[in-house]
């Protein structure tokens, strides 16, 4: 996920037939590096909210009075 999505490589002509190709091909490419994209910025999101609702545990702990740490 970290690492860039190569680029297709173009036509070393110009039929455009070749180029039509290439496109397609590039655009799988964009695909690909989108869902890796995404996929990481879900991780990102979810390791997020975890930790927030690690915090929000935590301070609730804290705060309770002394003896109220065994309920």
């Amino acid at each position: 996920m970290q690492e860039p999505t190569p680029h297709t490589t173009p036509p070393v002509d110009d039929k455009s037939k070749e180029w039509v190709g290439f496109g397609v091909r590039e655009a799988g490419q964009l695909e690909i590096s989108n869902t890796d994209k995404t996929t990481g910025w879900d991780i990102c999101r979810e390791v997020e909210r975890q930790n927030a609702l690690a915090r929000e545990n935590a301070r609730a702990k804290i705060e309770k009075k002394w003896w109220q740490i065994w309920k």
